[in-house]
């Protein structure tokens, strides 16, 4: 971003900006005060001040083969347009700062455009004047002090004045005297009406100008500049930082969880089996499923779960008391229960097949937890709450 706007008085970088700018109305020039006028505002558009800072001037100038800019863009400008070109001509014959071409018709630098930048240590810096200020109150104030060669006002975005400007003098003896002296702006003497209808106060106005050298301002800006870089990365350094803390973390409970989904399957897989709990069914009539068969078995205890899928002429059931199965045995032997039309079948399962049941019933298990852990738990979706694993009508399983 740059950091000053500029000179109002001679830019002409773009037209826009000079268009923007409200300006002073001045007297009537005398011819005499109208040719210095007319050197004086070319010759700084030419000057070393401005030259080899304005891009519009210099891509003009690179557009023809000698450097020469066409009189007719320089009076194009805004502080030009009041001047002929006939006049202009005149004003610019003796000048040591531009020259003409052969034929009149277009203006370049005399000189090559310094390497260096020898403005640096003629230019200072002064912060604290009134939003008001404009170029030719601040050429007045230092008048008595040096020779000014240009004012440059600092604005912000909005093209409003910020109260800081850089003033370029003739050589840089000029510029330190001034950084001694620090002139200030005069005491003002207002008045002040708290309402209209009462006595009016005075009050005295008074601004304090801040100096200091503009290799000064440049090195201040340049530090702030890296402090507000330094800033930058720290913050983004520590989020980082917050951002790794958090991966790691999640990563660290991902383990602890996994370590715990293993020692649970472990212990599943090692847990002593509970005879007596798995009850075989068959002869089920077409059209039954898992809910309404359990509905049924409920009746003689606590069922467990209700492992059958839709139209399986097999299933089984688990309970929670081992009593409960020959309970519902002999309730369906003795009462001769059908189911529809049919008399269901039943048959404790023991021995191998008993274990082959749960060895089943564990893998099943297992794999459903890390089904729904990859699918980041049982927030929703088809392996979470109100899908299709617990809650699905004919070939789910109800507990």
């Amino acid at each position: 971003k740059q950091w000053y706007q500029r000179r109002v008085r001679g830019s002409s970088e773009t037209k826009k900006e000079e268009e923007n700018l409200s300006l002073p109305k001045a007297e009537p020039l005398s011819r005499e005060e109208e040719l210095k006028a007319i050197k004086k505002q070319v010759e700084f558009y030419f000057g070393d001040s401005n030259f080899s800072r304005d891009k519009f001037l210099k891509a003009q100038a690179a557009l023809s083969q000698g450097g020469f800019i066409p009189l007719k863009t320089i009076l194009s400008f805004k502080r030009m347009r009041d001047y002929t070109l006939e006049n202009t001509l005149e004003a610019l014959a003796s000048s040591t700062i531009v020259e003409l071409s052969a034929d009149k018709s277009g203006v370049r630098r005399a000189l090559p455009v310094a390497e260096d930048d020898t403005a640096i240590p003629r230019t200072i810096y002064v912060k604290g004047w009134p939003k008001t200020t404009t170029i030719e109150d601040v050429e007045k104030f230092f008048a008595p002090h040096g020779t000014v060669l240009s004012v440059r006002l600092r604005r912000l975005e909005n093209k409003d004045f910020k109260g800081s400007l850089f003033v370029e003098f003739a050589t840089e003896d000029e510029a330190l005297s001034v950084l001694n002296k620090k002139p200030q702006i005069p005491e003002t003497v207002v008045e002040i009406k708290k309402d209209e209808a009462g006595p009016s106060e005075t009050a005295i106005l008074k601004r304090t100008l801040l100096y200091m050298t503009k290799g000064e301002w440049t090195q201040e800006k340049h530090e702030e500049l890296q402090r507000h870089r330094t800033t930058i990365q720290k913050r983004k350094q520590e989020e980082n930082d917050e951002k790794k803390k958090k991966k790691a973390k999640k990563e660290e409970e991902r383990l602890e969880e996994e370590k715990k989904r293993e020692e649970k399957e472990k212990e599943r897989a090692n847990r002593p089996i509970r005879p007596g709990l798995i009850l075989k069914f068959g002869n089920i009539p077409p059209g039954q499923n898992c809910y309404t068969l359990k509905a049924i078995f409920e009746i003689y205890g606590a069922v467990r779960h209700v492992d059958y899928k839709k139209d399986e002429p097999t299933g089984y059931i688990r309970f929670l008391d081992p009593r409960t199965p020959l309970e519902l045995i002999k309730g369906f032997t003795d009462k001769k229960t059908q189911i529809g039309d049919k008399t269901p079948t039943f048959e404790l399962v023991t021995g191998d097949e008993e274990k082959a049941y749960w060895d089943t019933v564990t893998a099943a298990i297992a794999a459903k937890e890390k089904e729904q852990k990859g699918k980041k738990g049982f927030k929703g979706g088809k392996g979470g709450r109100g899908g299709k694993t617990f809650r699905g009508k004919g070939k789910g399983k109800a507990r």
